[in-house]
């Protein structure tokens, strides 16, 4: 993801309880660079009485299917900020789907 999803991951760790959350994870096909580039950082940070720290990341790659359902499987709704969605998100609904997942996601594209 462009940005390593540091703003949904941002908005869980500090506000995730207060929007009834009572776990997450990010999840990301290069969960070395989850961890080095935000998680690291997030773990030295205090999420307050309305934030809520994370789970361990999932690995989950948008070309690769079964670990797009193994993801689905271990979770009650996916949020998805990979866009555009015309390309990778796909995968991600046919997972959840199959999975009986809920699914969010940000997306603007009309097409999609």
């Amino acid at each position: 993801t462009g940005d390593t999803g540091l703003l949904g991951c941002c908005c869980f760790f500090f506000k995730g309880r207060k929007l009834g959350l009572s776990s997450w994870a990010p999840a990301a096909r290069n969960i070395g660079k989850v961890q080095n580039e935000l998680l690291d950082r997030l773990s030295q940070a205090d999420p307050g009485a309305d934030g809520l720290k994370p789970k361990a990341p999932i690995e989950a790659d948008c070309f690769n299917y079964e670990s797009l359902l193994r993801m689905c499987e271990g979770t009650k709704c996916v949020l998805s900020c990979v866009g555009p969605y015309t390309y990778y998100g796909e995968g991600v609904v046919r997972a959840c789907v199959e999975a009986g997942t809920h699914y969010v996601d940000i997306t603007g594209e009309v097409d999609w």
